[in-house]
């Protein structure tokens, strides 16, 4: 157990099941799909972003 508060924890997940986890713990989740998919499970999510390549402090700010 990693004991860190669930609300100072933003997990990177590329997978229904891992978000769904996630969300299921009380975590906020961003959302990274495999490449080429827009699955319809990862718009509850807090945030989806289509690389990591785009990924920005701002990013984590506005969780």
């Amino acid at each position: 157990m990693l004991e860190v508060n669930k609300n100072r924890c933003i997990v990177l997940e590329d997978s229904n099941y891992g978000m769904r986890a996630a969300i299921n713990a009380g975590m906020k989740v961003i959302v990274i799909p495999e490449k080429g998919t827009n699955p319809k499970w990862s718009k509850k999510a807090n945030l989806k972003l289509n690389s990591l390549e785009k990924f920005t402090i701002n990013h984590l700010i506005d969780l």
